[in-house]
């Protein structure tokens, strides 16, 4: 879950693995695993009058359903993706192997 279940948890993973200098491979693998599963589960898109939209679905617990909107606490992300992609020494093969760069835009 996102937002105020469990923003910081997501945040601090790619924090911690850019202050152990890119050495934690467990830290990395978790947060890419994190990444692959945002995108197959919690991202939707919309088109609508206003323009196109995505947002990351909120999710219950715990008895997992979906609810159509996105938590204001959730505005974390964008950060913690952009610190990902400008602090990755091969960021660009880092993000088309997650398919973050062309799917999360």
């Amino acid at each position: 879950a996102l937002g105020a279940r469990g923003d910081s948890f997501y945040e601090y993973l790619l924090k911690e693995w850019l202050w152990q200098d890119r050495t934690d491979d467990f830290v990395r693998q978790v947060y890419d695993a994190f990444l692959s599963t945002l995108e197959e589960s919690l991202v939707t898109r919309s088109r609508g009058p206003l323009g196109n939209w995505t947002a990351i679905l909120e999710v219950t617990y715990p008895h997992p359903s979906v609810i159509p909107k996105m938590d204001h606490l959730v505005c974390f992300l964008p950060g913690v993706l952009a610190l990902d992609f400008l602090s990755s020494e091969a960021y660009p093969e880092s993000y088309e192997r997650t398919g973050a760069s062309s799917k999360m835009g």
